[in-house]
C-alpha cells in the first residue's frame, strides 16, 4: 500500500470517529468567538506558539509514525486509544466526603447527633474521626469535600483529622470559631457560663472570637487554651495537660518502668559469657628483671607571694533584661502586665494611634478588667475615624462591653442598635441582632424583643442564637437548623 493510500486510509479513519461534528448553529457560534478572539489585540508571545504548535504536531506524527510501520489497516478501537492517549490529562475529580455514625447509618447536612447516655462516633471517607460525649451535642451543618462545619452546642468533642486531604474543618462552639486542617483536639463548651477549652493532643488549630486580642489565637501541641465571653478569663497552659482519652483508646502502661517488658511469644536471648584471658606463658632465656632506679623528684622554686592589686576583679554583672513591651505581653496572655505597660502612653495612643492598635489596646484594658478605660478608647477611635472596618468592630464591642462587663442593657441596646442602623451588612449582623434581643428580654422590653427575633429567624434560620430566638417566640430549639 502506498503511502497516499495510507493517508486516504487515515483520514476515512479519523472522519468515521469524529462522527457527523457540530451543527451549523454551533458552527456559526465558534466561527464568531474565534473572529472575535483574533480581532482583539493581544501582544504576540513566540515562546506561547511554539508549544501550542508542538502540542498540536506532536500526536499527528506520532499517529502517522505508527501507520507508517503497519501495512495493514488501523483498528478504530485502537486509534481511539490513541488519540485518548495523546490529549492532555485533566484533573483527578475529588471524591465525595461522607459522615456515618457507628452503625453506618449516613448523616445529612443538618442532622443533630446527640451523645445521651453512651458516646457517639462518627466516621467520614477520608478516615477523620468524631467522638461525642458527656451528654455532647451536635449539629452536622454541612459536609464537602473541601470542608466541614460542625457546632457544637454542649459537652465535650474529641476529634481526629488526618492529614494531607486539603478538607478545613471548622467547629462553632458559642461566638467562637476552632479551625483544624489536621491534627487530633479536645474541646468543651460549658454554654452555661460560656466557656471554651481546647486541648491540642497533636497538631496546632486557630481558635476566633471577639473576646480575644486580635481576633485569633492559635493553639499548638500540648496547649491548653480556655476562653470565656465575658472575658474575663483567657488562659494558655504552657505545660503537657493530662493526656485525654484518645478515640485510639487508652495506652497500656507498664507496671514497672524500670524492667523492660518482653512481647509475648518471644524466647529470652541466652546470655553467652566471655571467654576467659589465658596467661602469656614465660618467655625462654629471658633475662631476669632489673630494679628500676627512680631518679629523686626536682625541688620546684618558690612562687612569690601575689601582690592584693593582682588578684582577679570581680566579675561584671549580666545587664538586666529588657523588659517585654505591652504587646508582647498581651501575646502571652498577661493582660494585666499589658495594661500596666501602656496605662503611661495611654492618653497619647487615644489621640495619635491608628485605629488597629486602637483596637488592640481597647481588648488589652477590657481582658485586663478596666471595661470603662476600654470603653474611653472605643469611643476615641468611632471620633477620629467616619468609617472603616475599625469602627464598626468598635461600636460593637462597645455593646459587648455594656452588656457583659458593665451590666447596662439600656446602653448595650443602644450600641447594638447604632452597629445594625450603620452597617447593615457588616459582618457581626447576625451577633449584634442576637445580643440585641437578649438584651430586651433582660429589660423586660418582651414585645420588642420577640420583633427581633423574628428578624434573626428569617435571615439566620441556623445561626448561633437561633435557640434563643426560638425560646422568646415560644418555640421549639430543636427546629434550629432544619432546612
Amino acid at each position: 500500500m502506498s503511502p497516499t493510500e495510507r493517508f486516504d486510509q487515515l483520514g476515512t479513519s479519523v472522519n468515521a470517529e469524529l462522527g457527523d461534528g457540530p451543527d451549523n448553529e454551533r458552527r456559526q457560534r465558534q466561527r464568531r468567538g474565534l473572529l472575535a478572539a483574533t480581532s482583539a489585540k493581544t501582544p504576540f508571545a513566540p515562546s506561547r506558539w511554539r508549544w501550542a504548535l508542538a502540542l498540536i504536531v506532536a500526536p499527528a506524527v506520532a499517529v502517522v509514525a505508527v501507520l507508517a510501520s503497519t501495512s495493514t489497516a488501523p483498528d478504530p478501537d485502537v486509534l481511539s486509544q490513541m488519540l485518548a492517549a495523546a490529549a492532555p490529562a485533566s484533573g483527578a475529580q475529588v471524591r465525595e466526603l461522607e459522615c456515618r455514625d457507628a452503625s453506618g447509618v449516613r448523616i445529612a447536612d443538618r442532622s443533630y447527633v446527640a451523645a445521651e447516655q453512651d458516646e457517639q462516633q462518627l466516621h467520614f471517607s477520608d478516615g477523620s474521626r468524631l467522638r461525642l460525649r458527656e451528654a455532647a451535642r451536635l449539629l452536622v451543618n454541612r459536609v464537602r469535600p473541601t470542608g466541614v462545619r460542625l457546632r457544637l452546642e454542649s459537652g465535650e468533642l474529641q476529634a481526629h483529622v488526618k492529614s494531607g486531604r486539603g478538607i478545613v474543618w471548622d467547629t462553632l462552639a458559642g461566638p467562637y470559631l476552632v479551625r483544624v486542617t489536621e491534627g487530633q483536639l479536645q474541646m468543651r463548651w460549658e454554654p452555661e457560663p460560656q466557656r471554651l477549652t481546647v486541648t491540642m493532643v497533636r497538631g496546632q488549630a486557630s481558635v476566633q472570637g471577639a473576646t480575644i486580642l486580635g481576633g485569633r489565637l492559635r493553639v499548638r501541641a500540648p496547649e491548653t487554651v480556655v476562653v470565656t465571653v465575658r472575658g474575663d478569663e483567657v488562659k494558655r497552659s504552657a505545660s503537657p495537660p493530662p493526656r485525654p482519652q484518645t478515640l485510639d483508646g487508652p495506652r497500656p502502661v507498664r507496671a514497672d518502668a524500670s524492667q523492660p517488658t518482653m512481647p509475648s511469644g518471644s524466647r529470652p536471648t541466652p546470655v553467652v559469657a566471655a571467654p576467659r584471658a589465658r596467661p602469656t606463658p614465660p618467655r625462654k632465656n629471658r633475662r631476669p628483671n632489673r630494679p628500676r632506679v627512680t631518679p629523686e623528684p626536682k625541688p620546684l622554686p618558690a612562687k612569690a607571694p601575689t601582690p592584693p592589686s593582682a588578684e582577679p576583679a570581680a566579675k561584671t554583672p549580666p545587664p538586666p533584661p529588657k523588659p517585654l513591651s505591652w504587646r508582647e505581653l498581651a501575646a502571652d496572655g498577661d493582660y494585666r502586665g499589658a495594661y500596666a505597660a501602656l496605662a503611661p502612653a495611654l492618653e497619647r495612643l487615644s489621640a495619635t494611634a491608628t485605629s488597629r492598635d486602637l483596637i488592640a489596646v481597647a481588648d488589652v484594658a477590657r481582658l485586663a478588667g478596666r471595661p470603662k478605660v476600654a470603653t474611653g478608647v472605643l469611643k476615641a477611635l468611632r471620633k477620629r475615624y467616619s468609617s472603616g472596618a475599625d469602627r464598626a468592630r468598635a461600636t460593637f464591642r462597645l455593646g459587648r462591653i455594656a452588656m457583659d462587663q458593665l451590666n447596662d442593657h439600656a446602653r448595650a441596646v443602644v450600641w447594638f442598635q447604632t452597629y445594625l442602623r450603620e452597617y447593615p451588612r457588616g459582618s457581626r449582623v447576625g451577633p449584634a441582632r442576637g445580643r440585641l434581643m437578649q438584651a430586651l428580654v433582660r429589660l423586660g422590653r418582651r414585645a420588642a424583643a420577640k420583633r427581633v427575633a423574628e428578624s434573626y429567624l428569617q435571615r439566620s434560620p441556623s445561626g448561633a442564637y437561633c435557640p434563643v430566638a426560638q425560646k422568646i417566640l415560644g418555640g421549639d430549639s430543636a427546629a434550629c437548623g432544619k432546612p
